[in-house]
């Protein structure tokens, strides 16, 4: 970190501090205080929540049309009492997510059957079986720590997956400390392509965030009703000019659960070996 200012330094020491914190208390008291944070920041941000507003407003309307999500969206596209109530929720979700992050270095692989309840198994059991190297595609929802602790649990491998480089440091250094404490090994963009695809012809473990735009270029795609811009292929995975033969890609999705702290779902597909 011989490039960092004083003032980046003091900012990474910071958040480490902070995370160290974050890490010893109950997370129980730690999460009510952070849905206060969360309704604080609705408050004192009016245009990130109007724009938040708008868009929830747009999903909630498409799931209740198509019979979608259940009577809490249905009363939310109906009635603006319920969609601010919503609101509110994402808010306190966006608040916990950080907080899951700062949690990360106290995580543990056992953290994985105690916190994670895997909705989809037997896919689990294929996709991270022994036969095939594994490239696992994720979103940026929640913990997005969890599936790739999740991978590396079962096949007993770390996983290795693309990092930017942020103009700090000292807050990089964190972040790729804390990610690799979870089973994930950075992997810095300039270097992905040929470290990745050695990784996979070797039968390493390669994760994807699939909403990511890290090389530039989008299309246009239908989302919710209205047309949104995607990462295309090359932006998402710049390593990958096209799926490896004999790869299996397991696309992973991950929500909070009342049961447990989230829930994952895998579903697995094998390429050709044509």
């Amino acid at each position: 970190m011989t490039d960092a200012t004083l003032g980046q330094l003091l900012r990474g020491g910071l958040v480490a501090a902070l995370s160290r914190l974050v890490t010893t208390l109950p997370e129980g008291p730690v999460d009510a205080v952070g849905d206060r944070i969360g309704d604080l920041w609705l408050r004192l941000a009016p245009a990130r929540a109007s724009l938040a507003r708008r868009n929830l407003q747009r999903v909630v309307r498409y799931l209740a049309e198509h019979e979608l999500g259940g009577p809490e969206i249905a009363a939310a596209a109906a009635d603006g009492a319920a969609l601010e109530r919503l609101l509110y929720a994402t808010f306190r979700q966006t608040v916990r997510y950080y907080l899951d992050v700062a949690r990360l270095p106290g995580r543990k692989p056992a953290d994985v059957d105690v916190r994670l309840q895997i909705e989809t198994p037997d896919a689990v059991g294929r996709a991270f079986g022994p036969d095939a190297p594994v490239v696992l595609a994720a979103m940026h929802f929640g913990e997005i720590e969890f599936p790739a602790m999740l991978a590396a649990s079962r096949t007993g491998r770390p996983v290795m997956a693309p990092m930017e480089t942020i103009d700090d440091p000292a807050l990089q250094d964190w972040i790729r400390r804390t990610r690799s404490a979870t089973g994930v090994q950075p992997v810095p963009l300039r270097d992905a392509r040929r470290t990745l695809t050695s990784a996979l012809a070797d039968g390493q473990t390669v994760g994807l965030l699939a909403d990511r735009n890290v090389a530039g270029g989008v299309i246009d795609v239908s989302f919710f009703g209205s047309t949104g811009s995607s990462p295309a292929g090359r932006s998402t995975s710049p390593p990958f000019a096209a799926p490896a033969n004999g790869t299996t890609w397991a696309a992973c999705t991950r929500s909070r659960s009342r049961r447990k702290a989230s829930g994952a779902r895998v579903s697995r597909r094998r390429c050709g070996t044509s």
